[in-house]
């Protein structure tokens, strides 16, 4: 009922609906985790939580679709699915004792505690209000292959990918605009970032892939993040901070000063030797954001009095993934905290501060 009673106004417009499942390693048992829902006619997708004790919308877009298949052209967006599973599956381990005013679960109405009844508290949420928003700073939509990779080496007459690195921090430098150059090359960055075709544009990402060491190739072209600090600074930047843990409070203030993150993560996979592994790599900035809150008015059951209230608070980052602006959208700040597992996902913002001068 969650999806059909709290979100009905998507969902009622929506096609090609996909369930993401994930299977307990204990019970061995396969659950429901996250719904995508997608708006007819291209016109956006909103990602769903299964889980009641979760916040209902993990992420959305006004614009695109969205498929558990994309992953096979964007392999970096199984990454980003991890996160919401991580996320998800962290929430359902902690015991709620409130009751949704609709659920039918009445699991809640037998328990004991030290052989008495436990009480049995309805929420009762208002309308949620929006007290901030920053817009999306960034207005370039580019990706890793042509044109942006028309300058990248060849590998047996194919061009490499410009790499996500790269990417990356071209849309930052785009939004500055700065360096007016580089290596004899002039950026008009308003003609660039109207006409991508523009040859300065692929220059650019190849400088920039050069100064972080990229590792280029066909499929996949990889850059370690540590590099990003000293790329800023060589192509004219103040050095930014170097790599940190990630902070949504950190990236929040951050665009409020009117400066995109950059936000680096992988999937760690496996330990070897107490080594870990990692995969699924992705590297994307984001560049908006907005908070909304709403009061939340708590009855004991069969009463008509309020036994207390409390404010629930939301905040949502605006994400640009580099891939040509799909899956461009407002994702939960908080999935990207981490947590712990075999399969923990590891989030560093990579560029926090990148001040053109």
């Amino acid at each position: 009922n969650r999806n059909n009673t709290r979100n009905s106004s998507f969902l009622n417009y929506s096609i090609n609906n996909e369930i993401y499942f994930y299977r307990d390693t204990i019970t061995n048992q396969t659950y429901p985790s996250f719904y995508i829902a997608n708006a007819e006619g291209g016109n956006g997708y909103a990602i769903v939580s299964a889980n009641l004790y979760t916040t209902p919308i993990i992420a959305y877009s006004e614009s695109g679709n969205l498929s558990l298949s994309d992953t096979l052209q964007y392999q970096e967006l199984s990454f980003f699915f991890d996160l919401v599973q991580n996320y998800i599956s962290n929430n359902k381990k902690y015991e709620i004792e409130f009751k949704e005013e609709n659920d039918d679960d009445n699991s809640l109405d037998t328990s004991q505690t030290r052989g008495r009844r436990r009480p049995i508290y309805i929420k009762k949420p208002g309308e949620w209000e929006e007290t901030e928003r920053v817009q999306p700073l960034i207005s370039v939509k580019w990706g890793q292959r042509s044109p942006y990779n028309n300058a990248a080496p060849l590998i047996e007459g194919q061009r490499a990918l410009t790499g996500c690195v790269a990417t990356a921090i071209a849309q930052v430098m785009a939004y500055h605009e700065k360096p007016s150059g580089y290596n004899g090359v002039s950026y008009n960055w308003s003609e660039m970032k109207q006409f991508p075709t523009t040859p300065a544009v692929a220059h650019l990402f190849r400088s920039i892939g050069d100064l972080v060491k990229m590792d280029w190739g066909t499929d996949t072209s990889g850059a370690k993040r540590k590099n990003i600090p000293q790329c800023f600074e060589k192509m004219g930047y103040r050095k930014p901070n170097n790599p940190q843990i990630y902070s949504q409070w950190d990236v929040i203030t951050s665009i409020k000063a009117k400066c995109p993150v950059i936000i680096c993560g992988n999937s760690v996979r496996k330990k070897i030797l107490g080594i870990k592994y990692y995969q699924n790599g992705h590297a994307w900035v984001s560049d908006g954001y907005f908070h909304r809150e709403r009061n939340v008015d708590v009855y004991r059951k069969g009463s008509d009095k309020v036994h207390h209230s409390y404010t629930e608070k939301e905040d949502y980052l605006h994400l640009n993934w580099g891939w040509n602006g799909n899956s461009n959208g407002y994702y939960l700040a908080g999935i990207f905290n981490g947590g712990e597992g075999p399969t923990f996902p590891s989030t560093r913002a990579a560029g926090k501060g990148n001040y053109p001068y």
